[in-house]
């Protein structure tokens, strides 16, 4: 016996289909999208950024009005650990008295900050906690 190549004898293309002609087109248009996509991409890595999320409360027992106490920044959820804390203390930014901590690794692969700030607000006086991102134009605030 001798084995003769030929094409296969396919049935004729469904006439409900797009014809091949279109799709080939538009694979080619998604070819060169997904090339010119790559290099313009090439060599950046996407950044990954978590919301911070912000909760102020006193360090110790509940504190009497106009009395020294300490208050707690506590700032979680921040990716990457580059976050600016700040105070204000009815609107009027705070620096006499703020301490800052390190950023603490946390298990979910994100950062735990701390800031303090030691104070004697009066009653009705609102104490508030601002976090911005480097390279954001908005903060999260926490209010006490």
């Amino acid at each position: 016996a001798r084995w003769t190549p030929q094409s296969p004898r396919l049935p004729p293309w469904p006439p409900s289909l797009e014809p091949p002609e279109p799709v080939a087109m538009d694979a080619a248009l998604c070819r060169e999208l997904l090339d010119g996509l790559s290099r313009l991409v090439a060599g950046r890595m996407p950044e990954s950024k978590g919301i911070p999320v912000v909760d102020v409360f006193p360090a110790g027992a509940p504190p009497t009005p106009g009395e020294p106490t300490t208050l707690v920044c506590r700032v979680e959820n921040v990716f990457p650990p580059d976050v600016e804390v700040t105070w204000r203390l009815d609107g009027v930014p705070v620096t006499r008295g703020v301490t800052h901590t390190h950023y603490t690794p946390t298990a979910d692969l994100a950062f735990t900050r701390f800031s303090y700030l030691r104070a004697a607000p009066a009653a009705g006086q609102v104490v508030t906690c601002a976090v911005t991102r480097q390279g954001d134009n908005s903060s999260v605030v926490a209010l006490w």
